[in-house]
């Protein structure tokens, strides 16, 4: 191995952008490369800043990579809470990135990985990319072996604009083979919501469905494998403000 070449291990997420090509068409290039451009700084900018109640485990500064469609994101750590520091960087992107119409779906595992010469490799890595998009929605889910280990964390909610707000949520995810799958995921529709600084009301259409509806509306035309995967999204987070 080479001496610039680093075994860690930590928090890995990879995450596959939905709505891609139609931004291309969309955006001019300029726009559509500043914003894949600031992913480092949207990751650090959010591990800088996490929710001042919670004592962090140790962990170094996240590592980035923007291959095309996919970014990648490491946290090395030798910590498994080091996944709820990613849920944090994880929304701070997302919503970056629906700022900009694009969605990403992607998965979170715990464990092995290698840093150095510009890149990120190794099982952590693979098992991420093996799921980021097997779940037939728009989020973020826990790979199989990691599911377990975010089960054994202790994941008490944080207040986030006196909204209590879980880092992953147990949910019955809709596979893109058909089934149904009860894993954790990001439980981004709160962390959305909490952002608006509004306590979703009972009955009424929550602020973060609405801003989805609203993102979808403004896709090219699609076909009914992409409204499932939005109807999917829609239902997770009318799930997640119950």
């Amino acid at each position: 191995m080479k001496d610039n070449v680093e075994k860690r291990n930590g928090a890995v997420a990879v995450l596959e952008l939905v709505g891609f090509e139609n931004a291309w068409r969309k955006e001019t290039a300029e726009i559509i490369l500043a914003v894949l451009g600031k992913v480092h700084d949207r990751v650090m900018k959010a591990y800088k800043k996490p929710p001042p109640q919670k004592k962090w485990p140790e962990t170094d500064e996240p590592e980035t990579m923007v291959v095309g469609e996919q970014v990648y994101v490491a946290i090395p750590s030798e910590h498994p809470a080091s996944l709820l520091v990613m849920s944090v960087v994880l929304y701070d992107l997302l919503y970056a990135f629906f700022e900009s119409k694009i969605m990403f779906s992607g998965a979170v595992s715990y464990g092995p990985f290698f840093l150095g010469d510009g890149r990120l490799y190794g099982p952590t890595v693979d098992d991420a990319a093996r799921w980021k998009g097997y779940a037939d929605w728009m989020g973020v889910i826990s790979t199989p072996r990691t599911n377990y280990v975010i089960d054994r964390l202790s994941t008490k909610p944080v207040e986030m604009n006196f909204i209590p707000v879980s880092y992953y949520l147990k949910y019955a995810i809709p596979c893109r083979d058909g089934s149904i799958r009860r894993m954790n995921c990001l439980n981004w529709p709160v962390w959305l919501q909490a952002s608006f600084k509004k306590t979703p009301e009972k009955g009424a259409k929550s602020i973060a469905r609405q801003w989805m509806e609203g993102i979808f509306a403004a896709q090219e035309h699609f076909g009914m494998e992409m409204f499932t995967r939005f109807e999917n999204t829609l239902a997770f987070i009318d799930h997640a403000m119950d």
